[in-house]
């Protein structure tokens, strides 16, 4: 079974792009997975959530969840289910 994949919302793709050091763009991020995790860090941080809308069909492309679990993301991820559902159980199925 495939994981699942992170979307990014049509009107955010310019500005996580920017967020990343990437073909001349110097920003603060490495990855883009970098980028989506300190975002929502930062969301949850400040009780902010906003609806997906329109997906990109371009870059940034879907990002799988290994991506995330191979950089050592899988906790906060996890955190930040608990936090939100306020459910220890199912998160991202233990």
């Amino acid at each position: 079974m495939a994981l699942p994949r992170i979307r990014i919302a049509k009107d955010k793709a310019e500005l996580v792009k920017a967020l990343v050091d990437f073909n001349g763009a110097r920003g603060p991020f490495q990855t883009y997975a970098d980028a989506i995790v300190f975002s929502a860090t930062l969301g949850a941080k400040y009780q902010k959530r906003v609806p997906l809308g329109v997906i990109s069909n371009t870059e940034p492309a879907p990002i799988s969840l290994e991506v995330f679990i191979s950089r050592g993301y899988d906790p906060v991820i996890r955190l930040l289910a608990i936090a939100e559902t306020k459910n220890t159980k199912n998160s991202l199925n233990s």
